[in-house]
């Protein structure tokens, strides 16, 4: 029995004693941890409070930050017009919407600064804006006054502060001295505010931001105060002012906030819970600098605090931690029994964990992405299933191999990954970094970046293991190649584009901005938009711009702006606000698309469409007026046939035939230049062309006059309608003798000479074709035409004659008939110098022909009937006498009906039909048809007032003769004579 019980007391002693040390030592965590819990519950309510208490002053600051910038807006108003009316600063301030965005700001304002020499003029200029009781009070003799001039919203409330002098009352004189000398934002101390009344008033406080004058220098304290204007400022009612920003705690926390960093009651700005009864469980002060004034904010924290923050009592985890303690004390028994085979076990974890701690350890530094870990001796790579999830992969679709890996590597990536892998394991570099593509299991390369370290070495220094992570870094290669093309599209933009700071201080301009502007990137950084201001635009839109943009919204219109070379450039503007995250307006950026070249095509449209409506005036009285001059020039045939006995008289008919075929001629030209008609071209000898122009016109220009012919010698043939030339030279001799009108040695030159056309000319007129050409000028020493008249003179209807002197349309039938001739017309003019008009067309490089001076021949008729078809009477009356007096039988009709009821009753009588084109009823084109129907033999011809293209450009109708009205009777009758076979 002793042996028994020594034996039991040897074996339970150990065990009491490791007990008894067991209960001593969790007593004394116990206690420990209750020390711990308490002090870290302390700690959990110090972070929370602290953090809540930063946010709130940041908030509080935020605020004052943005109200300042508003003032600063208010600034940029008045620096970028001359004048802001009253209107425009309450358009600006309206805009800003004060009651919905800006919490606690009374009103924003403008207070002026009036010497005392100024005080007088200046209430009589604000009461003849409607004010009649305006004064600046309180009254007194001061050496500077300040009037409350603006200030907007003007509600009953912001009324009460109307004219008064802030600078009189020592609180508001000391921030706005403050603001004046230093440039910046300054807040004032505690004041009441006058606009407040007996019911619930409140605390308040200032802000000003100085205005001085535009270009004047501000780098001293004395030239701040010599170029002060006045303070942009806004009042506040501090209870308004700091409402809401203590958000979900406002319950739970009182904040007090006293001026000047002073915890007195007489600084006492604002009380969130004045009423506040109980101790606080935590308080602290935290100075808040703002506009050049501290404020010292006292945060309390009440005791709803705790709860609030989810800080429960501490018994629930000690009696947890008391019964933990004893579970360890009855644990303490197994513990001896097991603890060799522990150290064992322990000894096994131990490598183990070692080897799992290296492997993850650089996964933590890799941000928890796709792990791989290469044994570098056998070649086995572990994959985690985080780096199988980036590639989509599912368990076993990548074998543990560096050559599993590399299949899967992007072919234009391998050389480069396998490079900074090997200067790693050389040691080359501390670390392997590489970004790369990889194949993901859809079959599309991602973007990924792979990071690595050796962590083993053998004794000699060979590499034995490599951990490292792969990140998917898609997204972030998508978002830098998004930035990269946004940043080529801004650079390479056709449009404008320009970015400045908050204050309007050009940062940037783009490629485009150069071409458009004139102005270069260094010439425009560092200036502001006014560079480009042309003074067409009105301050009103300025104002209403900046309301706009200091708002936060982007505004669009249509400007006027100057170049670096001064000329104005129409555009069209767009400007958009760049907020912070925090809302701050940071930058402005504006987008400007020339609208240069949209109105240059605009205005060449106006020109088409004045063309157009000159073709269609011409193509309707061409008709009747070519019908008009073929009944009097057949008349006059008729007349000179019978006083071919008087040869006064005949000849006089012949002026008389002359000048009415001229006016067919003109209103050929006129169907030319719209495009009515083609003209027709043959080789003309120009040298005889010009010379016998200038012989006819000597003969009409006054005797004062003195018309100088400078043509060399030379055979130039060019091709040309002699029609369209006469008419050319005749508008361009009556131009020169009309600018000769009181010139006291008037003279007119006309100039013929080869021209030989070089690069230069070739490349200001590339139109033209060919380096032989044929110069022609005009040259007078009249009055001259004005530079800005002479950009105009070829446009139709546009004259510098008098009233009733010029229709307009002579140099524009001009330019119009040496555009169909492919050459090139241009004018030189000096006022009271003269003008010269130089002519360059291509010459032939062939010989004109020599002309038959033989003229046409009359050819009589034997008897032959003609069906003449027209209907104007007085015309067909006077064709057929004309025919009849060429021995032609004629039966008339006078519309295209009555033609082919004729045909169908006499067509075996009837030789040949002669139908005018347009007519009543039925036309020519349709009665030709007819009588074909009828008689497919029939021989007909079509006479028309119209060009005589427009029945030709007919394909079937083509080989069917045309001749033009008026038309000449000798050429009338070869016409019939051939039509009937007879030469």
């Amino acid at each position: 029995m002793p042996v028994d019980m020594e034996h039991y007391r040897k074996g339970v002693q150990p065990v009491l004693i490791a007990t008894l040390i067991m209960t001593v030592l969790v007593s004394a965590i116990i206690v420990f941890s209750w020390h711990q819990m308490v002090d870290a519950r302390q700690q959990h309510l110090n972070d929370e409070f602290r953090s809540d208490i930063a946010e709130i002053r940041v908030k509080i600051a935020e605020r004052m930050t943005a109200y300042s910038q508003i003032l600063k807006g208010g600034r940029s108003l008045f620096l970028a017009s001359s004048e802001v009316t009253r209107q425009e600063w309450h358009t600006y301030v309206s805009s800003l919407q004060l009651d919905k965005d800006y919490r606690g700001i009374q009103g924003v304002g403008y207070a002026m600064a009036v010497t005392p020499d100024q005080l007088s003029s200046h209430e009589a200029e604000i009461r003849r804006e409607g004010f009649r009781d305006y004064r600046i009070w309180p009254e007194g003799e001061r050496d500077l006054y300040t009037a409350i001039v603006y200030l907007e919203p003007f509600d009953w409330r912001n009324q009460r502060a109307f004219g008064y002098d802030m600078f009189a009352q020592s609180t508001r004189h000391e921030a706005m001295a403050r603001a004046r000398d230093s440039g910046e934002p300054s807040l004032s101390g505690k004041v009441l505010l006058v606009q407040e009344t007996n019911e619930e008033p409140q605390a308040g406080t200032l802000l000003y931001v100085p205005l001085y004058r535009k270009d004047v220098p501000l780098e001293t304290v004395a030239q701040r105060r010599d170029a002060l204007l006045g303070w942009v400022y806004s009042p506040y009612r501090m209870d308004d002012l700091i409402e809401g920003m203590l958000g979900s705690r406002a319950s739970d926390l009182r904040l007090q906030i006293y001026d000047d960093n002073a915890d007195h009651a007489d600084n006492l700005l604002y009380d969130s819970q004045p009423n506040a009864a109980g101790g606080s469980l935590i308080s602290f002060n935290l100075p808040l600098e703002t506009a050049g004034r501290v404020w010292q904010l006292r945060f309390q924290a009440l005791p709803a605090y705790a709860e609030a923050i989810g800080i429960r009592s501490l018994v629930p985890e000690m009696a947890g931690m008391v019964l933990i303690g004893l579970l360890l004390i009855a644990l303490t028994w197994n513990l001896f029994n097991t603890q060799r085979r522990a150290s064992r076990l322990a000894h096994q974890l131990t490598a183990s964990l070692r080897q799992s701690e290296e492997r993850w350890s650089f996964a933590l530094e890799g941000s928890g992405d796709g792990v791989w870990d290469w044994n570098i001796s056998t070649g086995k790579v572990f994959f985690s299933p985080r780096f199988r999830q980036i590639l989509g992969l599912e368990e076993g679709d990548l074998e543990g191999s560096m050559e599993g890996w590399k299949q899967r590597l992007h072919a234009g990536d391998v050389d480069m990954v396998e490079h900074e892998l090997a200067r790693h394991l050389r040691g080359e570099s501390s670390e392997y970094v590489c970004e790369y593509r990889i194949r993901h299991r859809n079959g599309r390369y991602i973007w990924v970046l792979g990071r690595g370290r050796v962590i083993s070495y053998s004794e000699d220094g060979t590499p034995l293991r490599l951990v490292g992570t792969t990140s998917d870094i898609s997204r972030r290669r998508q978002a830098e190649e998004k930035i990269r093309l946004l940043s080529q599209s801004v650079h390479q933009s056709g449009e404008a584009i320009m970015m400045t700071d908050a204050t309007g201080m050009i940062e940037y301009v783009n490629p485009a901005f150069t071409t458009i502007t004139g102005y270069s990137e260094a010439e425009a950084v560092g200036q502001t938009p006014r560079l480009l201001n042309s003074g067409a635009q009105s301050n009103q839109l300025y104002a209403a711009l900046w309301a706009t943009i200091s708002s936060g919204r982007t505004w669009h219109g249509r400007i006027v702006d100057r170049k670096k070379d001064g000329s104005f450039y129409p555009a069209m503007l767009t400007i958009s606000p760049i907020s912070s995250t925090g809302g701050e307006i940071t930058h402005y950026v504006g987008i400007q698309q020339s609208l240069q070249e949209y109105e240059d095509m605009e205005a060449r449209f106006h020109q088409s469409q004045k063309m157009e409506a000159i073709g269609t005036l011409v193509g309707g009285i061409a008709h009747d007026f070519n019908n008009t001059l073929a009944g009097i020039t057949g008349n006059l045939y008729l007349a000179r046939k019978r006083v071919q006995e008087q040869p006064e008289l005949y000849d006089r008919l012949g002026i008389i035939e002359q000048l009415a075929f001229r006016a067919a001629a003109m209103i050929k030209q006129l169907l030319t230049f719209s495009r009515k008609s083609k003209p027709e071209m043959t080789p003309v000898a120009i040298h005889s062309f010009i010379k016998e122009t200038i012989k006819l016109h000597r003969i009409s220009l006054p005797e004062n006059i003195e018309l100088k012919a400078v043509v060399g010698e030379g055979d130039f043939v060019i091709m040309g309608d002699v029609n369209l030339l006469q008419q050319v030279m005749i508008n361009l001799l009556n131009n020169a003798r009309d600018a000769l009108d009181g010139i006291e040695h008037p003279a007119i030159e006309v100039g013929l000479e080869r021209y030989n056309a070089d690069e230069q000319f070739h490349a200001d007129h590339p139109e033209l074709a060919g380096d032989q050409l044929v110069h022609i000028r005009v040259c007078d020493n009249g009055h001259g035409i004005s530079q800005t008249d002479l950009a105009h003179v070829f446009e139709p209807f546009f004259t510098t004659k008098g009233v009733g002197k010029g229709t307009g349309l002579g140099l524009s039938m001009v330019y119009g008939a040496i555009q169909s001739h492919r050459g090139v017309i241009s004018i030189e003019s000096q006022m009271e110098q003269g003008t010269c008009v130089h002519i360059y067309l291509p010459l032939m490089r062939v010989r004109v022909p020599q002309e038959n001076e033989d003229v046409l021949r009359v050819m009589h008729g034997q008897g032959e009937c003609i069906l003449l078809v027209d209907d104007h009477e007085e015309t067909l009356a006077t064709h057929r006498e004309v025919l009849e007096s060429l021995n032609y039988r004629v039966i008339t009709a006078t519309n295209g009906a009555d033609a082919v009821d004729i045909y169908r009753k006499q067509q075996g009588h009837i030789d040949l039909v002669v139908l005018d084109v347009v007519m009543p009823r039925m036309g020519g084109k349709e009665a030709f048809w007819e009588i074909r129907a009828i008689d497919p033999m029939a021989r007909m011809m079509f006479a028309t007032g119209y060009d005589r293209g427009n029945v030709q450009k007919d394909p079937d109708l083509a080989d069917i003769p045309v001749i033009n009205k008026p038309f000449v009777v000798a050429e009338l009758s070869q016409v019939i004579g051939r039509l009937l076979k007879r030469s």
